[in-house]
């Protein structure tokens, strides 16, 4: 399976988010669209990483949900990229 066929099934829309977006805004854009993860890119639309349902689940039960931060403290936001 490649890439290009992934991205044929689950379509090509991706929805993002900055490191400095609240660990809240990034759970309500997960439910809102209904995914398992969100892509973190910065103000030059560069992507960083991807927090994913589990990242922020870690981060609300080592931190608190009053005490999370932004949604790239809550994981690890190293990315790796291919071509379809």
């Amino acid at each position: 399976m490649l890439v290009s066929d992934v991205l044929r099934t689950k379509g090509h829309h991706v929805v993002r988010i900055h490191p400095a977006d609240s660990v809240e805004l990034a759970v309500h854009k997960l439910a809102e669209h209904r995914i398992g993860a969100l892509v973190v890119e910065d103000r030059w639309m560069k992507p960083l990483g991807i927090s994913s349902e589990r990242d922020f689940i870690n981060a609300m039960s080592r931190d608190g949900a009053a005490g999370a931060r932004g949604c790239c403290s809550a994981s690890d936001c190293g990315f790796f990229s291919c071509r379809p």
